[in-house]
């Protein structure tokens, strides 16, 4: 396990490597680290502002830490942009596709979004968010069997889950 430097630490080597550019350093795993930290405190400005000089730089890594901090900053179209710009959006990790199939349903793109659900859910059917995401994106486009089969699913997940089991009520009691 590699050593965390203290934040004080790579607060400062970050702000080097932006105004002195030093290099290959610019844009470090360390850089990314520090980045999702801060979005993780709700500062996505300074986030947000690091990952898109990293990606200014090609790093493809940065980009898809970008696509979900800009859905957690609720900044929908621009995550979307940049999720059209990936050559190859089947190698991207669940957690994008997740970030991404909610800025979809977030912009009324709910086809998008189940398309991109579905595939992902052959492959990581045990995703709580990913049945949870598929079935509110069926039940706004009126499929209400598809999204109660979706909630049934979540629902096995995770017996105890609030949202599948009212969003099973709400469809059972308007039939």
């Amino acid at each position: 396990m590699r050593p965390c430097l203290p934040s004080f630490v790579r607060v400062l080597l970050l702000c080097l490597s932006l105004f002195v550019g030093l290099g290959s350093f610019a844009y470090s795993q360390e850089s990314r680290e520090y980045a999702v930290e801060l979005a993780r405190a709700g500062q996505y400005k300074e986030s947000i502002e690091i990952l898109r000089k990293s990606v200014a730089d090609s790093d493809k890594s940065s980009l898809l830490d970008l696509i979900v901090i800009l859905t957690w900053d609720r900044q929908y179209d621009e995550a979307l942009r940049k999720w059209g710009s990936l050559p190859n959006q089947s190698e991207v990790p669940a957690y994008v596709k997740l970030a991404v199939a909610d800025a979809m349903t977030q912009q009324q793109k709910q086809n998008d979004a189940i398309a991109l659900l579905t595939d992902l859910l052959k492959a990581e059917p045990d995703s709580l968010k990913g049945w949870l995401l598929l079935a509110q994106a069926y039940q706004a486009t009126g499929k209400r069997f598809e999204a109660m089969r979706a909630y049934a699913y979540a629902q096995r997940i995770e017996p105890d889950n609030t949202q599948s089991r009212e969003g099973l009520t709400r469809l059972l009691s308007s039939l």
